[in-house]
This record gives structure tokens, sequence and C-alpha cells, in this order.
């Protein structure tokens, strides 16, 4: 007896503990004891059932509740292991199962029964039934069912004969929308006592249905904000707004019983969605805040947003353009045949145009060279036909101005990638300085050092140009950038690079042969050691004194300091006169600083000399660079001077003291023999378009290969021809031009990445097959067939918010208007809230002079505008007439109007019968119209028989002044004006008034 009392004990314990555990998991779905409904739906839905009813018994003290299903049912070994167990599950698995935690059954326990009765037959033919106690200490067998299905019975005492209308409500605001395990377009049909509690997955018209994958959703316009949140369609989460769904301050609810209170009179957003994406969480009445969430609710904005796009349109249709456009758009979206139709089509195109760019022409042949004239005026140089690329070292003659002449361009063929870059390319460069303070030019053959080059994988320049020798030739390099030396090629032959001691990259050629250069260049710092500069002997020490105060900033900032330091000292001239001067100096043996600062005057290469010796003096590593400016791809046919200075990370940056110069351009002859023309002039000065100077010429001689015959010019915008290699002419042909960019673009892929421009084709199927098979978005609208956006309207000045982001609602003028025009609501807000904002209905003649002068009156014989004017406090211009028809005036308000009219306050006062207030005021400026009988700005109508005024004209009949200053103290006091004006007005009227107290003897 002992052995089993201590086992009933111990089972009594066991029970005991599971019931309290299972009661605690219960509690988490909340404080609804009629959470079970809902799980008790979920379970019969993720057991295939195909109907659902519940049976409701509510008297003699006992509240019985039944369900019953024909799903699947349990054996008794699968209720032993998952639902007679706690977070035990066998649905985790099963993509299309609701349930997933193993303790949802026990929500049961919120109903605090008294007894529990499972009975279920499974479709093999198992049958089984358990009554459990409250307590879950004692169970006995019972019948099972007789066919295939589950049946859930709990009681318990007491009862107020409510219990269908609850259970009732707990379906319906879980699982009204609940569908199929199988089916998720049938509804799964839920009864109570027989009446059904499924509803259509809809809202009232205007409303649209959509469908995107596993994705829907219904939104629409209805008298309560509401949104809620569904997942195989048991409830998650409601809320006011679709912000609200996802905010994280948390204005949603996971509570099973919601109210959504109505707008009185108004329309607000609604929405129902449904995701079996969502991730659920344990209590399985809420969802997490995920990327699946966001995404759905910023879909169902777009949807809401299309929706009032179409009931706008409808109400108040728009142009026919837009009609077109809007229905095109719609049917693009909506049909899968559009869709593939333009996409196969706009594919062919584009499989059309590469395969003409890849075999339309052989990326190995040689372009044409084609030189089109800039459409800026002409300016001789400019339109001269091109030359191989020459090395510039031998003939370049240091800081000096020359007059400017057709022959000293220096145009040359350089073209590079990408295009939109502007660069410097530097073709020299000068670190040493000599005695007097110009450059030292360095030896033609100082260059026996291999060159240190960067390889280059992203962001390179590529760079072509045609050169001819004999001898070394500096290679162009952008400021900033290296050389990357395995890939220059000179018509696809690799050369040697040399180094400069300035750094500058060189190669030889052995004859005079032309050439086509190709090259990479990419940016990064100079590897080679920073060298400390020199301080040249020729600067004054106040120079030297001025670039020595700034040694301790930044480099920038001491490059900043000292540029400003020669814009200000020198002047950008390269005028005939100062070319006279600085020839008359270099005569008489002066240095270049000191010649420099005495004129005061220079060209690029002066200014910028007298910059590089600044920046020695301040520890800069600095040194003169000169070579040719790129633009769109190209490069100006005149050569220009920059200063290059290593910033502290170790690379060369660009600073001209040139730039910005605003000095025009001398007219240009026709150009000339280069053998009859002066030593070549310099700097040309700044581009016409203000974006810095245009490469000028810094003193270099014509190159012998150039004497014999010099360029012509050409009329501006002309195309004109130049030689191939063999000395023959092509056409001159615009759209032969061989470095379009594009076409440029697609050979450099092909050549350097042949992958990219091989799989296009794919990559194009691909994007067809995604626009076919690919997810769209599926909608079913209902519109309102009603004008009226009245309500609308009001819900969108009621709550602005919940409509934040349906823009159209805020900038289409939908608001009518006298004369019939309409405004936006935005327009109206805006002039409601300056007090410039009126309504009228019976288009009085006070309300047609506004109109005539542009005021915003708006037509409140229309539901809108009535809306519209009631919410935004609109002044009524009908009231206002009447009004205005029965003012006079009477001797006080006649004196008080001219004492108004002699201290300048531009108002007109006058009695009206029948005032709503003793003050009424209406400012005529705003309004724009003019009154009969009324002079000035505002019109200020007083009530003859309120308190104050009356007592003002009863005073004045015996004191007429101190009923004047009475009633200018009324107006003062209730149009609030501020002490200054109250003393003003007041002022002659209290002087007048207390005279008038004490009359001379």
């Amino acid at each position: 007896m002992s052995t089993s009392g201590s086992v009933a004990r111990g089972a009594a314990r066991r029970s005991a503990a599971f019931r309290e555990r299972a009661r605690q998991e219960a509690d988490r779905y909340g404080p609804d004891p009629w959470i079970f409904v809902r799980e008790l739906l979920q379970n019969s839905r993720d057991a295939g059932a195909t109907a659902v009813r519940f049976s409701v018994e509510d008297g003699g003290g006992r509240e019985v509740v039944r369900c019953t299903d024909d799903g699947e049912g349990m054996s008794f070994a699968h209720a032993k292991r998952y639902l007679f167990a706690l977070y035990a599950s066998s649905k985790e698995t099963s993509r299309n199962q609701a349930g997933k935690f193993g303790v949802g059954f026990w929500s049961i326990l919120r109903f605090e029964p008294d007894e529990i009765i499972i009975r279920c037959r499974t479709r093999a033919g198992e049958s089984w039934g358990l009554r459990f106690d409250g307590t879950l200490e004692h169970a006995v067998t019972v019948p099972g069912l007789t066919q295939s299905g589950t049946e859930i019975i709990v009681a318990r005492h007491g009862g107020d004969g409510r219990l269908e209308h609850r259970v009732y409500d707990a379906v319906w605001q879980s699982a009204r929308y609940l569908h199929r395990r199988d089916n998720v377009r049938e509804a799964l049909p839920i009864t109570i006592n027989g009446r059904r509690a499924n509803a259509e997955f809809a809202l009232e018209a205007p409303s649209a249905a959509f469908r995107r994958g596993s994705v829907r959703g219904v939104v629409g316009l209805g008298p309560a904000p509401r949104v809620e949140l569904f997942s195989r369609g048991l409830r998650l989460r409601a809320a006011a707004s679709l912000d609200d769904l996802i905010a994280p301050s948390g204005r949603h609810t996971s509570r099973m019983r919601v109210q959504f209170p109505e707008l009185p009179g108004g329309l607000a957003p609604q929405a129902l969605l449904e995701s079996d994406k969502l991730q659920v969480l344990l209590s399985r009445s809420d969802a997490r805040d995920n990327r699946a969430l966001n995404r759905l609710v910023k879909l169902a904005h777009r949807e809401l947003e299309w929706l009032i796009d179409r009931q706008l349109s409808a109400a108040r249709p728009r142009s026919i353009f837009r009609q077109a456009w809007d229905f095109f758009g719609d049917r693009l979206r909506e049909s899968l045949l559009l869709r593939t139709v333009l996409g196969s089509f706009l594919g062919a195109t584009a499989a059309l145009l590469i395969g003409w760019a890849l075999w339309g022409r052989t990326v190995d042949d040689p372009p044409a060279r084609v030189e089109t004239r800039p459409t800026a005026p002409a300016r001789g140089p400019t339109a001269a036909t091109p030359r191989p690329y020459q090395d510039l070292a031998a003939r370049y003659r240091g800081p000096r101005v020359d007059v400017l002449e057709p022959g000293s361009a220096e145009p040359i063929e350089l073209r590079y990638l990408p295009s939109s870059r502007r660069l410097h390319f530097a073709a020299l460069s000068f670190s040493e300085l000599a005695a007097d303070g110009s450059p030292v030019v360095e030896p033609a053959d100082a260059s026996a050092t291999p060159y240190r080059g960067l390889s280059c994988d992203r962001n390179c320049v590529d760079v072509e140009v045609p050169i001819s020798g004999p001898g070394q030739i500096h290679v162009p390099i952008p400021t900033g950038h290296r050389l990357v030396v395995d890939s220059l090629r000179a018509d696809n032959v690799r050369l040697p690079v040399m180094m400069t001691p300035e750094g500058l990259p060189v190669i030889t050629l052995s004859d005079a042969t032309e050439r086509r250069l190709r090259y990479r260049t990419v940016a990064g710092p100079d590897p080679r050691r920073p060298q400390t500069p020199a301080i040249s002997d020729a600067l004054p020490r106040s120079l030297r004194n001025r670039a020595a105060a700034v040694r301790t900033a930044m480099v920038e900032d001491r490059v900043a300091a000292l540029l400003a330091e020669v814009k200000a000292r020198v002047e950008y001239d390269r005028s005939a006169e100062v070319a006279s001067q600085h020839a008359d100096a270099v005569d008489r043996g002066v240095g270049f600083v000191d010649r420099t600062l005495e004129i005061g005057a220079g060209d690029c290469d002066v200014q910028n000399g007298l910059l590089v010796a600044l920046l020695h003096a301040a520890g800069v590593e600095a040194r003169l660079a000169v070579g040719y400016i790129g633009s769109e791809g190209r490069v100006f046919p005149w050569l220009h001077a920059w200063v290059e200075y290593r910033n502290s990370s170790g690379a060369w940056r660009v600073a001209d003291a040139s730039e910005g110069a605003q000095t025009a351009l001398p007219a240009l002859p026709q150009a000339r023999p280069a053998a009859a023309a002066p030593s070549a002039p310099s700097d040309p000065g700044p581009a016409p378009d203000g974006r810095g100077p245009e490469p000028a010429e810094p003193s270099i001689a014509a190159p012998p290969a150039q004497q014999d015959a010099a360029p012509e010019t050409q009329p501006e915008g002309e195309v004109a021809a130049a030689p191939t290699a063999a000395g023959a002419s092509t056409p001159a042909s615009s759209s032969a031009e061989d470095d379009d960019d594009l076409l440029s673009l697609v050979r450099r892929l092909d050549r350097d990445y042949p992958w990219v421009i091989r799989g296009m084709p794919f990559l194009l199927f691909a994007l067809a097959a995604w626009s076919m098979l690919g997810a769209r978005t599926r909608r079913a609208v209902k519109l309102d067939d009603t004008p009226d956006l009245s309500r609308l309207l009001r819900g969108v000045l009621q709550q602005p918010g919940a409509f934040a982001q349906m823009s159209s609602l805020f900038t289409r003028p939908i608001v009518p208007c006298l004369e019939g025009d309409a405004i936006s609501v935005n327009r109206a807000r805006e002039l409601a809230a300056q007090g410039r904002l009126y309504s009228s209905a019976d288009r009085p003649a006070l309300a047609r002079r506004a109109v005539k002068s542009k005021a915003v009156v708006l037509d409140v014989t229309t539901p809108e505008g009535r809306t519209v004017a009631d919410s935004l406090g609109a002044i009524d211009l009908d009231r206002w007439a009447a009004w205005v028809d029965r003012a006079r005036h009477d001797p006080l308000t006649t004196r008080v109007n001219a004492i108004l009219r002699r201290r300048g306050e531009d108002w007109c006062v006058t009695l009206a019968d029948r005032m709503p207030t003793a003050v009424t005021v209406l400012d005529l400026g705003k309004l724009g119209a003019k009154v009969e009988r009324i002079h000035g700005a505002r019109l200020v109508l007083l009530d003859p028989f309120s308190p104050g005024i009356a007592q003002a004209t009863e005073t004045a009949k015996r004191a007429p002044k101190l009923g004047t200053l009475m009633l200018l103290d009324l107006l003062a006091d209730r149009l609030d004006l501020d002490a200054t004006r109250r003393a003003r007005l007041l002022s002659d009227a209290a002087e007048q008034a207390l005279l008038e107290s004490f009359p001379p003897r």
C-alpha cells in the first residue's frame, strides 16, 4: 500500500508541475482568456481540416465549448509524444504549418476549465479519447470519434449567457480570414453554433487587392484608420497606420481584441496584409520586425499610393496625355505579354548595337585620326593640324613672356579615358632653381635609372598619343599619377622605360618614324624619398620671411598662403608691353625673381616659377611642370605651366597661380609658315568658359620637323582631315571618330575583360527570363463611383501623418475654387496659415473682386471646397459682404478714422449691426480687393450694441474727445497693439480728452 501510495503521490506531483509549467507558458499569450480559440483553429488548419465547427453551451451554471474539425487526426502515440509534452512540435520542418513551438494547445488552461476532453480518429482508422480533470491529475478513457478528425471539449462552472458572443468575437478578431492548409486561396469554413464566422479578404471601395508571390494584401480607404497583419490567415499585429505597424516606439498592438475608432465624416488608409515569410514569435500573436515585414509595408505603401492616384484620376480626370501615360504604365505593370515583348525588343536592340560595336569594326584596326574643331570662338591655334608629340626638353627656354602667335600652338592627338576627368599632363618638370631664380633644365641624357611604376586594377587612365623621334621622349603623365610600366606599347612593341632625375618616365626612339604610343596611369605616391628643397638666394628678405612664417603650417595651408601671395604680387598679363619689359630686363641681366617682382606681371610660367621659389623657401618640395591640360578625353593645343607640390602622403598635387585669370586672348591672324614666325610665344591665358587657363605655349621654339609648313586655321566647328601614318588623308567625318567614348569603352573591355562582352547575351537572356518568370504584382481594384472627394480630404486634414507618403493627395490641385480653378491641399494649408484663404458660395461682388485680384477663394458649393474651408478656417466672403453692406459711419467713427490716418494707421473703422463679436477685422491688403466707401488696408467692423462700444458712443455724445479716447483704447486692446504703437495712437487723444475735461475759464 505504501508503495502504491508513493507512486500516486509522485504522479500527482508530476501532474501538478506539468500543469503549473503549462499555465505559465499559456500566460505568454497575453491576458485574453479566449486566445485558446485561435490556437484550436490553428491546430485544425495545420491538420488539413476542410471545416471547423464550434458548439457552445451556456446554461445551468455551466459553460461548454466544443471544437470539432475533419482533419487528419492524431494517433495516441503522436499525442503522447507531442500534444501531452511541452516544447515538442512535429511542425517545425513543415513550411505550410503555422504552429512550431509545441505549447499552443495548452492555452486552453487560460479558460480555467474543470474538464478537458480530447477525442481523435486518424484517417488510418485509429480512434481514441481521454478526459482530464482541471488539475490534469486524473485521466480516463472515453470513446473516440467515428470519423477522422479531432474534437476538443473544455467545460467550467459559471456563465453569464454571453459565451457564444465571446467565442464568435474571438474567431472574428483573429481568424476570420483563415484559409486551408493546402489551398491558400480557399477559406477554411468556421461556424459557431451554425453561424458562419468567415469574411472575404477585402475592403469596401475604394480599395485594391494585390498579390505578389506569397504576399497578398488589400489597401483601401475607410471610416476608421485600420491596418492588420496576418500570417497564414491568423492575425499577428494591428495598428492605426502602415508606419505604426513597424514603428520602433511600439504604436502597434498584438492584442486579440482591437477596436478601430472611426473618423467623424472622414476617410483614413486601411490595409490587410498577409505573408508566409514573416517570422512568428513564440506566442504566435506577433511577428519579428525583420526585412520581410519592412518590405511588405513598403509594398503596401506603393499600392495605397497607386490606389489613391487612380481614385483621384477617376474623380478629377487629367489631360489625355497624362491618362495615356498612366494607362501604358499600368498595362506594362500588369501585362506579362507586354513586358515580354518590350523586353525582347530592347534586348534585341542592345544585342545588335553591341554586335555592331564588336564585329562591325576590327578592334586592332588603326582608327581614323580626325580633329574636331571646338565650337568656342575661333582662336587660331585650336584649328591647327595635329602633330606627332615630340619631346619638349630641348626647346624650353625658361619663364618669360612672349607675344602670342598662331604658329606657337603644339596641337597633339593625345586622347584618354575616362574622358570625364580634367587632367594636367606633365611633359617636363623642373625642381632646381638657378642663381637668378629660374628653373634649371635637366640634361637631355640624364636618365639612366629604370622607372618604378605601379600596377592598376581600377580607376586607371588609358592614354593614346602619336609620337615621333629620334631621341629621348618624356612620356606625358597626369600630375599625381604613376605610369603602369607593363602597359606601355609603341605600335604594340614594348619599350624600356627610364626615369629622369625629376622622376618622370622617358623612352628612347631610334628614328623619326611616327608611332602610336599607348599606356596606362594610376594615381599614387612618388616612391622616391622626399627631398629637402634649397632656398633661392634670389628671393628678397621680405619674401623669405613670409615663407618662413608659414613653415609650421600644414603643407596645403602653406601652398594656399603662398599662392595668394604670388597672385597679389604678380598680375597675369601676357600683353606685348609686358613681354617687352621682360625682354629688356633679360638683356640688362636682371634675374628672374627681381624682374618678376619689379614688373609685377607675367604669364603662367612666370607666376608659377616664382611660386616654386616661395614654396622651396617654405620647405615644400615643389617643381615647375610644363605640359597639356586635358578635358573631355583630349588635350588643348596650347602648352601650359603649373606647379606640382608634394603633399604629406608623398603624392604630387597641382597648384596654379594663373588659374582664374580673366585676360582675354588677342585676335589671331591666319597662320603663316613657322619659319617666318618669331620664337614661340607664351601662355595664351584662360579658357573662355572660366574653368581656369587654357593650355598655353611656355616659350618653346617650333620643332624642326614643322619648319617647312605651318598649319592653316579653319572655320570653327569644322572637322578637318588629318594625315595617316602613311601620309594619306582620311575624309573628315564626325560620325567616324575612332575614340567615341562608348565605342572605346567597349573595345577596352573586349581587350582587357573579354568575358564581360562575351557574357552580355547571357545577361540579356537572364533579364528576359526574369521579366517573364519573375514575381509581379497582380491587382484587382474597386473605385468609388462618386466624384465626391470631401471625405478623403477631411481624413487628410484630420490625420495628415497617415497620408504622409501619398504625395499626390497634397500636391494635386483637387480643391475647387471660384472661376473653375483648383488648388492643392498643401497650398490651401499654406494660405490658411497666412490668413489668405477665403471661401464663398453666393459669389458676391467682394468675392468677385478678390478673384480678379488673384486671391484664392474656395468654392463652398462643392463638398470638397466646403470641407477644406471648414477644416482650415477659411474667411467667409459671403458673410463679410453682408456685413459690409450694413456698415455705416457715425461722428465717433469719423473722428477715430481721422486720428488713425494722422498716425499712419491704414485702418477704416465702421459700425455694423448683428456682428458675431464686438470687433471684427478683415485684412483688405491680403485680400487684394477694394470695397466701396472703405478707405484703408484693414477693415474694422464694430458692433454698436456691444458694451464697450455702446459706452464709448454714449460718452461721445456729451464728451466727444473722451469718447474718442475710449474707443481708441478699446481698439488698441482688442487688436493687441504693441506698447509703442499704442502710445503713439493714444497720446494726442488723451491730451485732447484731458483738455476737454478742464475747459478754459
